[in-house]
């Protein structure tokens, strides 16, 4: 039985390991060559049952989650600013970055560890407070340490502008010109210390959370049992809470938006999305079977369909005949047959939401909105994607019925949301 118990603790343990990695390693510029917005997830899932018995543990992990939005902005941005001319725009998104990850890192920080070490200290985990005072002091050096050592070299953009203005002096000119060729060793040396630091706190961290982990092993799994597990009034609205946010955050990426031929909210992310969530959702007694069998196959036309864009067609046609007819002959194909499996796709997901309205408080969710909404955005794709001369007209209208369609759904869920923390503070269970 104890060794049973150990192995529930293991995925949560390998969530916060991997996690941490993603923020071990440097970062130049705005170039994160491992995304914190991937270690942000991790360990925003790895805080999941802990969050549920200390306060302080749950506000980190919405720090964790609205980091990860930060993070997901700079990879959006990453592109458009390493592709810039103008050093002064990677300084202003470093130090726009670097200020909101500071105060988020500022949180964070205070709130995990003192509820972690509060929640050790009442469970009698002698080992993980033995270490949590000195992990908490190498992750604050850590921190300002990367956060400095990205800063540092972007402040050479200041000596471009001095070299830019007219008035500098030759000599000072010469001087900033020296400066500035220095640069790549600069961002060598930046890199060494952030990499060595990284790797110290990392190890400091493994060892960390090993200790907590194997502390906790028969308290977490039986006490989340006690608690919440067996009490519907806190489990179930719980559970359907992480379903809904979920599914409110894979919405997000029905908006379709790309910028500089970059499409940072792909249409087929929300497809991908939907198949974890609605298994999860699947096993907790929530239903969305149907959403689970026909998400993969729209978010493989749509991705493959996506592929053919970018190798195909032109993504800034002038004229309607621009492209080959064969290209739009096959596009339009493609076009027809992604379109038809995402609405597929979204008939389950919507039908699902309906049915689960239905089962916890017997009345239907306002969705009829959203579906009309989800046709025509996905009736101008097709025309859009079919000959990209028309995107500069369909686009618009495109995001504004996609706008509308998340707006709609995800207002129906947190309707069911509301309606079942009703329920459960005043019934104990579903109304039904």
């Amino acid at each position: 039985m104890q060794g049973k118990r150990r192995n529930k603790g293991v995925p949560y343990r390998i969530l916060m390991l991997a996690g941490a990695f993603f923020f071990a390693n440097p970062v130049v510029g705005i170039v994160d060559i491992l995304p914190d917005a991937v270690g942000a997830a991790l360990i925003f899932f790895a805080l999941t049952r802990l969050a549920f018995f200390d306060g302080e543990v749950e506000r980190a992990r919405k720090y964790f989650g609205i980091l990860f939005a930060v993070e997901c902005a700079r990879l959006a941005l990453t592109r458009s600013v390493v592709g810039s001319s103008i050093s002064s725009n990677s300084l202003l998104a470093v130090t726009v970055f670097s200020v909101a990850e500071a105060f988020l890192y500022i949180l964070i920080v205070r709130s995990l560890f003192s509820g972690a070490e509060y929640f050790a200290l009442r469970e009698g985990c002698m080992g993980y407070i033995a270490r949590s005072d000195n992990t908490a002091f190498t992750t604050k050096l850590f921190l300002s340490v990367r956060l400095v050592m990205t800063f540092l070299p972007e402040l050479l953009a200041v000596a471009d502008l001095q070299v830019a203005n007219a008035e500098t002096d030759p000599d000072t000119v010469d001087l900033l010109l020296d400066i500035i060729s220095a640069k790549p060793m600069i961002i060598a040396i930046a890199v060494l210390v952030s990499l060595v630091t990284g790797i110290v706190w990392y190890c400091s961290v493994v060892r960390t959370v090993n200790t907590f982990c194997r502390d906790t092993a028969d308290i977490i799994p039986v006490r989340y049992r006690a608690e919440f597990a067996a009490v519907p009034e806190k489990y179930r609205p719980a559970v359907l809470a992480r379903m809904v946010y979920s599914l409110c955050f894979a919405l997000v990426f029905c908006a379709d938006i790309s910028f500089d031929n970059v499409r940072f909210l792909p249409l087929s992310a929300f497809f991908l999305l939907l198949l974890p969530i609605s298994l999860a959702a699947s096993h907790a007694g929530f239903g969305f079977r149907s959403t689970a069998k026909r998400a993969p196959a729209a978010w493989a036309v749509i991705a493959l369909a996506e592929f053919y864009r970018r190798l195909r067609l032109p993504g800034d046609a002038v004229v309607i005949n621009e492209i080959p007819l064969s290209r739009a002959a096959a596009a339009s194909v493609i076009a027809i047959i992604a379109v038809a499996a995402a609405l597929y796709a979204a008939d389950a997901f919507l039908r699902d939401t309906n049915e689960l309205a239905q089962m916890l408080f017997d009345r239907l969710a306002p969705l009829f909105s959203a579906r009309i909404c989800f046709g025509l955005a996905m009736l101008l794709w097709g025309i859009g994607y079919s000959n990209p001369y028309f995107l500069q007209y369909t686009a618009v209208m495109r995001f504004v019925f996609s706008a509308l369609f998340i707006f709609f759904t995800a207002k129906a869920l947190m309707l069911i949301l509301e309606t079942e923390r009703e329920n459960c503070r005043l019934y104990g269970k579903s109304k039904k």
